[in-house]
């Protein structure tokens, strides 16, 4: 598919944008050797929760993307969860006396993102859509996880002007509004 192009209508993905929660203090205290090492670590422990259709790419920096293929309608809390326990849980050996423990944000979205009209966004609109996601993650807390859903009446046929934006300032407004669907960690442990 080109940029700007949707995939073929029967393509279903979850994109998910992952970043490691507070990297730059590893690099700083330990060195960029140490650093490198977590992020080997991460690639190694995320490629064990990949399915062979699934694809893992180091996305900048201390980001990951991951891209799930044919998954089941709002999957993705699940698999961020699964995600999020699978690096706080490892201890990451960076050649010192101690291991150390690490965290994880995550922003993901489902493409097509509108079920009921595939064409309204693109792909990459969509992978913008979890990367809104991630920074929501990361102002609530980090260590977490958020995910942006059509809303539960997916009969949208146009975008409002200013849905990117109010998905950056107030999504919450959007999810008011009946325009979309927030699903985060941190509100499923108030639950």
């Amino acid at each position: 598919s080109r940029p700007g192009q949707p995939f073929p209508p029967k393509v279903n993905l979850l994109f998910l944008l992952m970043d490691l929660d507070h990297f730059k203090k590893i690099n700083d205290f330990y060195g960029h050797q140490c650093g490198d090492m977590v992020l080997v670590q991460v690639a190694d422990i995320m490629r064990k929760s990949l399915r062979e259709s699934d694809i893992l790419i180091r996305w900048g920096g201390e980001e990951f993307l991951m891209i799930c293929r044919n998954i089941k309608p709002l999957s993705g809390t699940k698999i961020a969860e699964s995600l999020r326990q699978v690096v706080e849980n490892h201890s990451f050996d960076i050649g010192k006396i101690n291991p150390v423990k690490m965290t994880i944000s995550i922003g993901f979205a489902e493409y097509p993102f509108f079920s009921g009209n595939p064409t309204l966004f693109s792909w990459e609109e969509t992978l913008n859509l979890a990367d809104s996601a991630l920074y929501l993650t990361k102002m609530n807390g980090r260590n977490g996880w958020t995910g942006f859903a059509e809303p539960a009446d997916a009969t949208m046929t146009s975008v409002p002007l200013d849905y990117f934006t109010d998905i950056m300032h107030d999504p919450e407004k959007l999810e008011a509004d009946q325009k979309l669907r927030i699903f985060s960690s941190k509100n499923m442990l108030k639950a």
